[in-house]
């Protein structure tokens, strides 16, 4: 009876170590994109897609030199008709043409930059491809108006994030959201001009090899697990005696 209570400490042991193993390899995968450009370039698919959604009653607007002086990028939690595009990983819904008011909007912005809302994201990669949707848009909308791509001019400056036109509790800070990712508006507009300028970027190499290589670990660890388990229920207790003395 003793001998018998033994193996079966010893199977149930095997059989937790076995699930420690999957739920262990179950956790191992790529979260944190070491720089999110880097991994933007290394995926060789940038197609982006754009749908126009009608909204009734749009007023034209009146820039005040009759033309867009830049582009102000803004996070949203949602889909608002706020701003004149909401981008995300799926593509750009142009909620108003740049000729048309974004409804509500701040009007001293209103009145000087094409408005772009970026969606908010769970994780690395999903926030990758948004960054690379938005980029794309904001380089697309800057070549259509004779716009270069600037953030740091004072009088020619024509990057912005809302916070840095708007300073209010009530506005949600572009930057923090970045943060979360390890990201910066700096990149962001790295990769406008990356984009504006037709910049061959050579990404390493390595990167999407790793990402394999995780998955490639992780699958033979939940395996593993499984194998683990099945021997530790199925094996005779002749078996565990043996292997234990």
């Amino acid at each position: 009876m003793r001998e018998r209570r033994e193996n079966r400490r010893r199977s149930f042991s095997l059989i937790w170590l076995g699930l420690l193993v999957i739920v262990i390899f179950c956790g191992l995968f790529f979260p944190e994109i070491p720089n999110i450009n880097t991994y933007i370039n290394s995926n060789n698919e940038h197609h982006l897609l754009i749908t126009k959604v009608k909204i009734a009653g749009d007023a034209p607007i009146k820039y005040r030199h009759n033309h867009p002086e830049g582009v102000v990028i803004s996070q949203t939690i949602k889909r608002t008709d706020t701003v004149h595009a909401y981008v995300s990983k799926d593509g750009v819904i142009q909620m108003h043409l740049p000729s048309k008011s974004a409804t509500d909007s701040h009007s001293k912005i209103n009145t000087r930059y094409i408005q772009v809302g970026v969606g908010e994201e769970d994780n690395a990669p999903d926030f990758a491809k948004s960054m690379d949707n938005a980029a794309i848009y904001t380089a697309n909308l800057m070549h259509k108006y004779h716009l270069k791509p600037d953030a740091t001019s004072y009088n020619n400056r024509t990057l912005y994030s809302l916070n840095d036109l708007v300073h209010s509790k009530n506005s949600t800070n572009l930057d923090d959201y970045f943060g979360r990712f390890g990201y910066s508006s700096v990149q962001f507009y790295n990769l406008v001009s990356q984009y504006y300028y037709n910049k061959a970027i050579t990404a390493p190499f390595g990167l999407p090899i790793f990402e394999r290589i995780i998955m490639v670990l992780k699958i033979f660890g939940i395996i593993g697990g499984i194998v683990l388990i099945i021997i530790s229920i199925f094996l005779p207790s002749t078996f565990w005696k043996r292997w234990w003395q």
